[in-house]
């Protein structure tokens, strides 16, 4: 899958099949068959902003089944899209005040990747750094 993420040539063609795969991933299974963390990385080099739902459907199934490295490595995917993933903040900004501090680190810094406001940042780092 690393390679699909080299041929952005190919994405239209590679994309949905590998939305495909992605979505089929049993985020309930301690151990995925299949490697979310490359699906989600193949998705982002080839940077086709149509991945943005199943994405962030990914980390949503991630986070539900409380699977922290599944959810950084798909939530670092979806950053890449910047503001073209208009829909993502409102499922990321939650994931700022999750417990797993791995993941609320993820979550802060995509958040900016998605959102590229210093008012709506700054204070999410601001209330980590007072935690912890």
């Amino acid at each position: 899958m690393n390679t699909a993420g080299r041929l952005p040539q190919a994405a239209a063609e590679l994309a949905p099949q590998l939305i495909r795969r992605l979505s089929d991933v049993d985020h309930s299974r301690k151990w995925p068959d299949v490697n979310t963390t490359a699906l989600a990385s193949a998705l982002a080099f080839l940077g086709d902003p149509a991945t943005v739902p199943a994405l962030t459907n990914a980390v949503q199934a991630a986070v539900r089944h409380k699977q922290w490295r599944t959810a950084k490595p798909v939530l670092k995917a979806l950053a890449s899209f910047g503001t073209y993933a208009a829909s993502a903040p409102d499922t990321v900004r939650p994931l700022t005040e999750a417990n797993n501090i791995t993941l609320r680190t993820a979550a802060a810094g995509a958040v900016w990747e998605l959102e590229r406001r210093p008012d709506r940042v700054v204070p999410l780092l601001d209330r980590f750094l007072k935690s912890h």
